[in-house]
């Protein structure tokens, strides 16, 4: 009976209900058969999904207009009578909120752009991919992505998958052909493109200026042999057109991408009827603004959109300019910049010794506070050099200590100091880290000018 129900469209009743938690999804296909199997395939996880199939665009309008939960529409582009995406516009002006994802035979690139830019979070391919189909339908996390494009080359988007999965890759699609390129963790270790293999398949998909891609599962690369090694890290080239989407894929990895591969980038960031553009230069970030807010409170909102297209655009690094108003004078501009501020200074790394501090509570002493943070950098950097020093942990490292009422957050900064900052519970923890690392190179700079502290 319950089939049956799914199959008609009839709305579930209590005791049919899936449990607390799993997503109620509005499936619209006016095949019988794809209806019935798409049905099965999110009926095999009770917990995740709760599917309700209906066979035309009307029919579920009709189910929306009764204000029943929907937490996803899933639709066909072909239906009878309405289609697809003129259904997808009639939802969203029931359901501003509601997420859709849409289906078609046969996707383009013309087809993709239309569907994303219609509100829609995915244009998935049918046959459906099990697992595509179970993460396109799960809720989204905040900052997920539907599509990146832009000036991006393959090792990027190779990097940024590795960074959504351990193992996993990409199906790419380009004029002369289609490829496939399969990385375990860092690094890739298959690539095949038409009737290349290996190192040289690589190299020809390297080479393309303009390619589409989207993700390949680590079910449908487990039994792909290693035919090449290279290992994942930013390309740095510019000029390349490339266009998809990555299971998994949030603007923070796209900001952590920027920073470790210190790239000078804009990413205009676009969420339903939103838009917002974040810059980097050299790897720190420089700017962020929406339609009514800039620096760190138009950052925090940005981060906080979903169902986002993201264009990528770099631009030559600017010439470095000279910061003439010393160090107490960018440190009153950090502080600017943190939100729930307690407190902050710079200390020598030799004597603990503070060397520019700021406290917005008089009971508050900074210096005491760096005398023993310095016994807690000193314990770290022993333990870091224990295991292995920087060769086995990379650059520098934050420290993070948490209470009940604060964040403490312990950066290095450079090899002679380190900056500590201290903020309440309530503050944006990573727009905190990012504010120090975007004031990183000031601080340097500050502190190695001549007429400066030493």
């Amino acid at each position: 009976m319950k089939n049956q129900a799914l199959a008609s469209g009839a709305t579930l009743t209590r005791e049919e209900e899936a449990p607390a938690g799993a997503r109620r999804v509005l499936i619209v296909d006016g095949d019988s058969q794809s209806l019935r199997l798409i049905t099965e395939m999110l009926r095999s996880d009770p917990l995740l999904s709760e599917p309700v199939g209906v066979g035309s665009a009307e029919a579920a309008l009709r189910l929306l207009a009764t204000g029943e939960r929907v937490d996803c529409l899933l639709a066909d582009l072909v239906l009878p009578g309405m289609d697809g995406l003129r259904l997808l516009h009639a939802a969203e002006e029931m359901r501003p909120d509601l997420k859709s994802v849409l289906m078609a035979s046969k996707p383009t690139d013309d087809l993709h752009r239309a569907v994303l830019e219609s509100g829609a979070t995915r244009l998935l391919a049918k046959p459906l991919d099990f697992e595509d189909l179970l993460a396109s339908v799960a809720k989204d996390r905040p900052g997920a992505l539907s599509l990146l494009e832009g000036d991006l080359g393959l090792l990027d988007v190779c990097w940024l998958s590795a960074a959504c999965q351990v193992d996993g890759g990409l199906r790419i699609w380009h004029d002369g052909g289609e490829g496939i390129v399969a990385h375990r963790g860092a690094k890739v270790i298959h690539a095949a493109a038409g009737s290349l293999a290996g190192t040289a398949a690589l190299d020809s998909l390297l080479a393309r200026r303009s390619w589409r891609f989207e993700s390949l599962s680590a079910l449908r690369t487990a039994g792909l042999e290693k035919n090449c090694e290279l290992e994942v890290a930013a390309d740095g080239r510019n000029g390349a057109g490339a266009a998809g989407s990555l299971r998994g894929l949030t603007l923070r990895h796209l900001i952590e991408w920027a920073m470790r591969g210190r790239q000078t980038c804009t990413l205009n960031v676009t969420s339903q009827r939103r838009a917002g553009t974040l810059s980097f230069a050299s790897g720190q970030i420089r700017g962020a603004e929406t339609a009514g807010r800039d620096g760190s409170r138009a950052a925090a909102e940005i981060l906080g959109w979903n169902h986002l297209r993201v264009e990528l655009l770099r631009s030559p690094a600017p010439a470095p300019a000279r910061e003439v108003n010393g160090l107490e004078t960018l440190i009153d501009r950090f502080c600017q910049d943190i939100q729930g501020l307690i407190g902050t200074s710079i200390v020598r790394l030799k004597d603990g010794s503070p060397v520019a501090a700021r406290s917005t509570d008089p009971r508050f002493d900074a210096a005491a506070a760096a005398r023993g943070y310095a016994r807690v950098v000193a314990s770290h950097l022993a333990a870091v050099e224990s295991l292995g020093a920087g060769a086995a942990w990379g650059g520098t490292e934050d420290i993070l200590i948490t209470t009940a009422r604060a964040y403490l957050l312990i950066r290095l900064l450079g090899e002679g100091h380190y900056h500590w900052l201290a903020v309440s519970s309530e503050a944006n923890l990573a727009l905190c880290r990012l504010a120090m690392r975007s004031h990183e190179p000031f601080l340097l700079s500050g502190l190695a000018d001549p007429a400066g502290p030493s």
